[in-house]
């Protein structure tokens, strides 16, 4: 009789999911601003989506470029950092199946 796999908890889960996280995206980039965004059961595993503020920025131009516009603060270029989120997929004894 085939031996029953242990079933790892979901703090065991996410915990695995972030080690991961650590090896493959994060490594030394040190990004900032690194959370569980989603958990989401899948079959015979788990999607855990990791979201970070990644290194590149958006700058939108200003709507309007009238007189008005830039007295108020809306004729004015925004800058931003793009929030980025990478899928962890585990199985459920916590094994690495793929990131997407």
């Amino acid at each position: 009789m085939p031996e029953e796999q242990q079933k790892l908890s979901v703090e065991e889960i996410v915990e695995k999911a972030f080690s991961y996280f650590e090896t493959f995206v994060d490594r030394d980039n040190r990004l900032d601003g690194v959370l569980l965004e989603g958990l989401e059961p899948e079959g015979d595993g788990w999607i855990v989506s990791i979201g970070f503020n990644g290194k590149r920025q958006e700058t939108s131009e200003p709507a309007n470029l009238g007189a008005m516009a830039s007295l108020s603060g809306f004729g004015k270029k925004t800058t931003k950092t793009v929030r980025e989120v990478r899928h962890i997929y585990l199985d459920n004894e916590g094994i690495f199946q793929r990131i997407g």
